[in-house]
């Protein structure tokens, strides 16, 4: 247990006797050690740490100064914990923070932003495990400030670290395992549904590892999947287990099913838990064991049934389900839903030790991104006993095989759940090509193209075959048409279908699944080294190489379908044949330009070695089994990803928060806020006075902040940075006369993980909005934030009410309830879903905010007097959802009688039939609408100008026979209409 020295010099110890104290305890030796810094360590201090099965730190970092510049390529080990990560151990932060035990209990947020970024932030460059906060700074009798250990929170942190360091020591035959598989919503359909990752494959790749590794889970020929090899034999085996649908679970299954928890065994565990928790829980599911998956057959005071699988030291379970689903009501009005007795037995089971009736369960793997366990309701970061995850989970070592391209809910993870990441593979990529009347399609533009040249009497019959099968096809729907263009204008049109057909078949694609451990070959390594090679490549900060068709000649922001198809086929050539010379360096062809070669021994010795190392995903894995360290590593979008390298070190690792957004960011962001705006202007004739964005955390990790430097261009506010660090440090208004336009009002609804990881960022953006507000020279159509501020003071007297635009789910919960309420089809209109996103949705953050309730006082600016119009915008930005409209004053939102007057809780023994499913989403026009609804494709590229100013021209507002705009919810893929 490692510690300062400047502690141990003023006497300030008796945390660190209370956390060994605990250690010892929990049945292990505890060895404390005060150190001046980890950055240097002295080789005798190695030498004494070598002897360790695990280390518990309070002193921070021990690798660089600079955690920004640690990234792929040349300077990748400019974060070097080498001294610590060659003991190979398990390596825990636990917290002590700088506040007093009474300001942490009442925080939401858990930790303060010097907490955050010192103790938790910085220590996971390290690889190190976060724990939870154990000691806090009070002040004694004397007045003088002292560390003061709170015994139940020590004894959590020594609870983890031991049950870590017993991993080295129990041989793999005695070790207990459990599996749990994601299942969201709760059907058989999405049993093992994690994003990216072929999670039944990935599971028998991972148990046959750990076999040969000499763990036992019985005969092989009794584990569903394992001899064959084929995981659908073991998802089929927990549907007949029984599952968690509803739909389809049978008496006879739930009373057959053999992994039962006696009722009195886990009243016994509930009782430990705390008493706030308790309540919380029984008001929604009623005294335990509640009534979830309960069964009688047996046992007259009931047993709980899980759903899952036991093979001698192997259990295989299905993660139980968050309990919306069960209870529909709470959707409406409690995104804070408290776990249920059957979440929360499952747990408390899987940890307990056989002689306590437990499974015993040494450590346990969620397989794949995500789980619901880390998005319990609880405290952000720095969990108390009465948080779902630290209650649920308990002490025991979670090992977290997690996608690549997601630091954001990666991080929940490891910083809510102790997870040890294990970083996995994106799934194979491909681009996405031509079929069926897209094809035909292309071969009619073509045609056309010929016929103009040299038999122009033929154009009208090859016009009407063309607009014939753009409506066969329902094409004019996404090409935003109602009717056929004239003959004059039909070669314009022809350039916008060319661009829209570029776009469509130059996307990037999911092409399968990728399995754990597996390393793409052939075909697939061929299509993910081409999708790699696309994006330009700025490598360890230094060497910048352009992208592979870019080099070959190919302008990407002008390109057009026939350009980027003779472009990808001359990539595709290269990198087959260099595919052909198992990526030789020597095979890179030298009658290619320096560019071309250039990128090409950048595949050879940079991109096709990481993707080989995608075995070491279950060497990681099993290794973390084994009580070994995991090191940390960049993460981010692959591809393109520029900068980032493939899955070849383990855990997720983020950059520096405090430098969102950077200095490329702003420019990005400023092009996005022009684009946004010029459309806008050409489809409307004037600017919008309010815009709405939507901001995700692992979007502003993966850009470091491209959405938050859009809302400042937006609001016509320049960032300001420190130019040693890096970091914005200030804001200036830009002058009007330079911006050119008005400045726009801007609400931003931010995501859970968004709130937890950017709080300085959100603070940001509140300055920037009340900067703008407190521009007094400025008339009301030049700064239309300043216009609705004083309308809005001019009728309720409150400034900050008046100044506030950001707004999002409850602190400690996650989400915007729409998921919730659809798989549990307790919804009928639209109104059903804006109230649920509202609710959700509807908590004020800011300066001095943090969360404030929406209510009389709080309520989120959202378009009242007429629904907003979705605008669409570049391709960059079509993972966010933006509204925009004109009015001049948006109205706030008012939480309808439904919230107020809720029917009795309902278990799922009393619940109604459903009612009939709500119309599907769909891109197409809503009934009695005119025009087109635009949907968004995830990862499209725009690939010519020409194709955008064309789309601008074609494309006609929706609206309906009135001439008003139809009531649409917009979700992040589509839109649902009324």
């Amino acid at each position: 247990m490692l510690y300062y020295r400047a502690h141990h010099m003023s006497g300030n110890t008796a945390f660190v006797g209370a956390l060994c104290d605990a250690i010892e305890d929990a049945g292990a030796r505890a060895l404390p050690l005060y150190v001046a810094s980890l950055r240097a360590p002295e080789p005798e201090l190695l030498d004494v740490l070598r002897t360790a099965d695990a280390l518990v730190t309070t002193v921070l970092a021990a690798g660089g100064t600079k955690p920004a510049e640690a990234q792929a390529g040349g300077d990748e080990e400019a974060w070097d914990a080498g001294a610590l990560a060659a003991l190979d151990v398990p390596i825990l932060q636990a917290l002590c923070l700088t506040g007093s035990r009474a300001a942490w209990e009442e925080n939401d947020e858990g930790l303060s932003p010097l907490d955050a970024a010192g103790q938790v932030a910085v220590p996971e460059f390290d690889g190190r495990l976060i724990t939870v906060p154990f000691s806090f700074k009070e002040i004694d009798e004397d007045g003088l400030p002292a560390y003061v250990a709170d015994a139940e929170r020590a004894a959590r942190v020594a609870g983890i670290a031991v049950r870590h360091a017993r991993l080295r020591h129990i041989p793999n035959a005695e070790k207990k395992l459990a599996l749990v598989l994601s299942a969201y919503p709760t059907k058989h359909s999405r049993i093992g549904n994690a994003v990216g990752l072929d999670t039944p494959a990935s599971a028998v790749s991972l148990l046959r590892r750990l076999i040969a590794e000499g763990y036992d889970f019985g005969p092989a020929e009794e584990l569903p999947g394992l001899v064959s090899g084929d995981g659908d034999e073991l998802i089929y085996a927990l549907i007949e287990a029984g599952g968690h649908d509803q739909d389809w679970l049978t008496e006879e299954q739930l009373a057959k099913n053999p992994v039962r928890i006696p009722a009195a065994d886990y009243k016994r565990w509930y009782a430990t838990l705390p008493e706030e928790l308790r309540t919380r829980v029984e008001e929604h599911w009623g005294p335990a064991p509640g009534e979830m998956f309960l069964d009688r057959s047996r046992n007259p005071e009931g047993d709980i049934v899980l759903a899952a699988l036991r093979r001698g030291n192997l259990l295989v379970l299905i993660q139980p389900p968050r309990g919306f689903g069960e209870n529909p009501i709470a959707i409406y009005h409690d995104p804070d839903l408290p776990p249920s007795h059957h979440y929360l037995a499952a747990y408390r089971w899987i940890a307990a030790r056989a002689e306590d009736g437990g499974f015993g369960a040494d450590a346990m793997v969620h397989l794949g991104k995500h789980g619901n366990l880390e998005w319990l309701p609880g405290k952000n970061a720095g969990l108390s006993a009465a948080c779902g995850p630290d209650a649920a989970l308990g002490d025991i070592p979670l090992v977290y095989p997690f996608l690549v391209n997601d630091p954001g809910e990666g991080t929940q993870a490891k910083r809510r759940v102790h997870a040890t990441l294990v970083d996995h593979l994106v799934p194979p990529m491909a681009r996405a090509d031509s079929y069926g009347d897209i094809a035909r399609l292309e071969q009619l533009l073509d045609e056309y193209a010929q016929i103009s040249s040299m038999d122009p009497a033929k154009l009208p019959a090859i016009r009407a075959q063309i607009w014939t099968l753009i409506q066969a096809a329902k094409l004019d729907h996404d090409l935003g048409l109602e009717e056929r263009p004239e003959d004059d204008g039909f070669d314009d049109f022809l350039l916008h279908v060319d661009g829209w057909l570029c776009e469509v078949k130059d996307a990037q694609i999911r092409d399968g699944l990728h399995v754990l451990g597996g390393a793409p070959t052939g075909e697939a390594r061929v299509n993910l080294v081409l999708s790699i090679l696309r994006a330009r490549q700025i490598w360890g900060g230094t060497q910048a190489l352009p992208g592979l068709r870019e080099a070959l000649g190919l302008d990407e922001s002008a390109a057009t379908r026939t350009t980027a198809d003779e472009a990808e086929a001359k990539a595709r050539e290269l990198v087959e044949a260099m595919e052909a010379a198992d990526w030789a360096v020597e095979a890179v062809p030298a009658d290619q330009s320096p560019e071309v070669r250039a990128v090409l021994r950048f595949a050879a010795e940079q991109v096709v070695p990481r993707l080989a190392a995608t075995t070491d995903e279950l060497a990681h894995a099993v290794h973390a089994l084994n009580g070994g360290f995991v090191p940390a590593g960049p993460s981010g979008s692959l591809p393109p990803g520029p900068g980032q390298r493939p899955a070849d070190r383990p855990q997720l690792l983020l950059g520096r928060p405090e430098g969102r957004p950077s200095r490329l960011a702003w420019e990005t962001g400023q092009a996005l806020a022009d684009s946004l705006l010029e459309r806008y202007r050409t489809d409307n004739g004037d600017w919008p006075t309010s815009v709405g964005l939507s901001l995700w955390g692992t979007s502003a990790m993966r850009t470091a902040g491209d959405d938050v430097a859009e809302a400042l261009a937006l609001l016509g506010v320049r960032p300001l940075w420190d130019e040693a660090s890096r970091r914005v440090n200030g804001l200036e208004p830009i002058p009007l006369a330079e911006l050119g336009r008005p400045r726009i009002d801007v609400t931003l609804r931010i995501s859970g993980f968004f709130r937890d990881a950017f709080p300085h960022v959100i603070g940001l953006l509140d300055d920037a909005v009340r900067l703008v507000a407190g521009l007094e020279d400025e008339s009301a159509s030049d700064n239309h934030v300043r216009a609705h501020a004083q309308a809005d003071l001019a009728e309720h007297g409150d400034e900050r009410r008046a100044t506030t635009r950001i707004f999002g789910s409850r602190p400690g919960t996650y989400g915007a309830g729409i998921l919730q309420l659809i798989d549990s089809r307790d919804w009928r209109t639209d109104a059903d879903l804006a109230e649920v996103y509202t609710v959700w949705g509807g908590y004020a953050y800011g300066r001095g905010l943090e969360g404030a309730r929406r209510g009389p006082r709080w309520r989120p600016r959202t378009s009242g007097s007429r629904w907003p119009r979705r605008t669409r915008t570049p391709a960059s930005t079509t993972s966010r959802t933006r509204t925009t409209t004109s009015s001049t004053t948006a109205a706030w939102w008012r939480p309808s009688a439904r919230s107020r007057a809720r029917p009795p809780r309902r278990t799922s023994a009393t619940r109604p039939a459903p009612r009939p499913s709500a119309p599907a989403r769909s891109s197409r026009r809503p009934p009695g609408s005119s025009g087109p609804a635009w949907s968004t494709r995830a990862g499209s590229r725009r690939c010519a100008a020409t194709a955008t100013r064309a789309r601008s021209s074609w494309r006609r507002p929706s609206t309906t026979s009135s001439g008003t705009t139809p009531r649409r919810a917009w979700s992040r893929t589509g839109c649902t209409t009324s």
